[in-house]
């Protein structure tokens, strides 16, 4: 091949998923015209939560952010809070914002521990309900986030006849920046009914510090694909009536009598590539 020449690079590794771009969150939400308050489930409706918030609202509060917020734990919606661990010490923050479950993500780390169980200790001294995820890497995360969220719903649809008032969740880590801040993010795409970029918007117009990487967005990403193809198929089995569902693939695998008739082999490898490679233009050699 002394005629050609690499058009590109090589890497010999694997392929990096594509990444997903977050605006600012000061941009006006890209589906807020599609987004509609009639998606939330009853239990939400109570609280009187919209999407359409104000812009110059959000850009007061994000304007009036400091480094010592951090600290702090801020609230997302009427329903739920994101904050570091350590704001679960405060007993007049709970009492004033009105806690009801404490959504703590752990590590597993010594020093974590101790800020765990002191206000583990101050929690159940308040009669609020404390849930604590493990969550030794980010792995575990994607494996426990879909159960976390159907937790941190039945909480808010059954706290108003256990608490006689409506429930409000901190979700909290060790910063409340990542972990934590990942998982309300996947609320409010499941319950809520955002998009992940829109979702991640509004957490931010709230926590200003949360660090959502690479990582935590392909583990939000998997997160929304699966949720996606479960509701395509309980809608579908919604429409036919029953519990049995026919899902159309974008190709058809041969059948042996299809083979015995001789089809051409090279026709259907073309077809094949057509569909994969279709609409790309990048070659990878070129004339020298």
């Amino acid at each position: 091949m002394d005629h050609v020449v690499s058009n590109g690079e090589y890497a010999g590794r694997l392929p990096s998923p594509p990444r997903t771009t977050i605006p600012p969150p000061l941009t006006p939400y890209t589906d807020a015209k599609a987004w509609s308050a009639d998606v939330l489930p009853d239990y939400l409706k109570a609280y009187g939560w919209t999407l359409q918030m104000d812009i110059e609202t959000r850009q007061s509060e994000m304007f009036a952010w400091s480094y010592e917020d951090r600290r702090r734990a801020q609230d997302v919606a009427p329903f739920i809070a994101l904050g570091p661990i350590s704001a679960a010490r405060s007993a007049a923050y709970l009492q004033e914002v009105g806690i009801t479950l404490l959504l703590a993500i752990r590590q597993q780390r010594p020093y974590e521990a101790r800020i765990m169980s002191a206000a583990a200790d101050v929690v159940q001294g308040l009669g609020i309900e404390i849930q604590q995820i493990d969550v030794t890497n980010l792995q575990n995360l994607r494996s426990v986030l879909s159960l976390t969220v159907s937790s941190m719903a039945n909480h808010l649809a059954t706290a108003p006849a256990r608490f006689n008032k409506l429930g409000k969740i901190l979700v909290a880590c060790e910063t409340g920046n990542e972990r934590s801040a990942a998982v309300v993010a996947a609320f409010l795409v499941e319950v809520a009914g955002l998009d992940l970029v829109n979702a991640i918007q509004v957490v931010q117009s709230r926590r200003f510090s949360i660090n959502i990487d690479d990582e935590l967005k392909t583990i939000l990403n998997s997160f929304c694909d699966i949720l996606e193809a479960q509701r395509m198929v309980r809608s579908a089995t919604e429409n036919n009536g029953n519990n049995r569902t026919t899902v159309s693939l974008p190709w058809k695998k041969r059948s042996r009598q299809e083979e015995d008739e001789g089809i051409d082999v090279d026709m259907l490898m073309a077809d094949d590539n057509e569909q994969r490679f279709g609409g790309r233009n990048f070659a990878p050699f070129k004339d020298k």
